[in-house]
């Protein structure tokens, strides 16, 4: 169990399920509410880059996230220019082996064919 450390953990921030990108986003993927998720995506990410760090695999991985669901949303130019960041963070990160990465280059290369 996480303790309240100075402030920084615990309390909401341990409730908002920083480890887990998809806790946020829970059933509200239907058709239509793609960009609520998003919304609530980036802000998930805003607090695992405050309390995890922007390199921390679980903010990567929300990183993916926000971008497939711009993608899905109708802004696949926007969404492929974050997963290319993405990707070159990934790499640097997790290597270019890692499944992650491997993941964002699928979906990068989905949506370059799609532009």
């Amino acid at each position: 169990m996480i303790e309240q450390q100075g402030g920084r953990l615990g309390g909401q921030d341990v409730e908002l399920g920083l480890h887990n990108p998809t806790q946020a986003s829970g059933d509200r993927k239907p058709v239509g509410r793609v960009a609520e998720v998003a919304d609530e995506l980036e802000a998930l990410l805003a607090d695992q880059v405050r309390v995890l760090g922007p390199d921390h695999p679980d903010a990567l991985a929300t990183r993916g996230s926000v971008a497939y669901c711009l993608g899905e949303s109708g802004r696949a130019a926007e969404a492929t220019d974050q997963l290319e960041v993405l990707l070159a963070d990934q790499i640097r990160v997790l290597g270019l082996d890692h499944p992650d990465t491997l993941l964002t280059r699928h979906v990068l290369v989905g949506y370059l064919g799609n532009t």
